[in-house]
């Protein structure tokens, strides 16, 4: 334990419902740091997740996890990705302070091997911060864009980029049904043809097993935790589907796809639009767009970006 810090991790002592009530009022709580998460790792990957309240002088005042990923005899790998979150945002003092408490917590242990991705935004003052206490840059961030659902809806149209908004019009115009499903009566369809895409044009996105325990989990704990699916028809076949995980005020856009059908109606811009509009209607603040790679996936980067939402990147991934 460092000497004389203001910070302190109590671990595991918070129940579901004290974490979610600690969680709600963080900004921003993203998927990686919810309840129903650790437990579908924990049964497609038999990861065990230690959920940390941090505190600052006694008090609580933000939130994050800590998974072992493997262990190679008396070794431990842990990881932390995507946290911590706080109440407030931190001035770069309180950040450092932070970041020095880290660093000495877990140098203080031997057999452990430690990796971070903190949720502190990319700069050149907060890359100094981490170097500056001791952690060492291995990769990029987490980058993705968020959509702020507070906004009054003519508003959240009127930051659409004009491409994207023309290809919405269009959309609306055609005679595209959209569906919305909650219980995972259209997830075996979706997951099915994601997979099926994912082999065919060769890119990583989240595994199914995954995506099928979180929303196995999610059923017993309330709506507030819940997979959402929304899908277009067109002449009574599906042409593109998406999934938005809902984690308690936030959520995130985790799976999409589209046939060539769908593609030539835009039906995806209408599945996204749709899909916000009903989560800002269920009192959602926040939409993760979703992890993209730019020099990967620039198309998809591009068309996340078209919804006019709050570019965010990551300081790096460290150890």
């Amino acid at each position: 334990m460092p000497v004389n810090s203001p910070y302190s991790i109590v671990w595991n002592k918070a129940s579901k419902s004290e974490w979610d009530k600690l969680l709600v009022r963080c900004r921003r709580p993203n998927l990686l740091l919810m309840w129903p998460y650790a437990m579908a790792l924990a049964k497609t990957k038999g990861k065990k997740t230690r959920f940390g309240v941090i505190h600052f002088d006694g008090n609580p005042v933000g939130a994050i996890t800590e998974e072992q990923a493997a262990k190679f005899g008396p070794v431990k790998v842990l990881t932390c990705n995507r946290g911590p979150v706080f109440k407030d945002d931190l001035p770069d003092s309180m950040a450092s302070l932070f970041l020095h408490f880290m660093r000495r917590e877990y140098m203080a242990w031997k057999g452990r091997f430690f990796s971070f991705l903190p949720e502190f935004p990319d700069s050149e003052a907060m890359r100094a911060l981490m170097k500056s206490n001791g952690w060492y840059r291995k990769g990029e961030g987490y980058r993705t864009a968020w959509l702020d659902l507070t906004l009054e809806g003519e508003t959240l149209r009127g930051n659409l980029r004009a491409n994207w908004r023309g290809a919405l019009q269009k959309a609306e115009k055609t005679d595209l049904i959209v569906q919305h499903d909650s219980t995972g009566r259209y997830l075996d369809w979706l997951l099915s043809v994601y997979e099926d895409d994912k082999i065919e044009r060769g890119f990583i996105g989240p595994a199914p097993a995954l995506i099928r325990a979180y929303d196995e989990v999610s059923k017993s704990v309330g709506r507030l935790h819940r997979v959402h699916l929304w899908r277009c028809v067109k002449d009574s076949v599906p042409v593109a589907g998406i999934l938005v995980v809902r984690h308690l005020t936030t959520a995130t856009y985790l799976v999409g796809w589209t046939s060539e059908e769908g593609r030539a109606v835009n039906a995806h811009h209408l599945l996204l639009w749709r899909a916000a509009l009903a989560l800002k209607k269920d009192d959602v603040t926040a939409l993760d767009l979703g992890g993209y790679n730019e020099e990967e996936a620039a198309g998809i980067a591009n068309f996340k970006r078209g919804l006019g939402g709050e570019e965010w990147i990551g300081v790096g991934q460290y150890a």
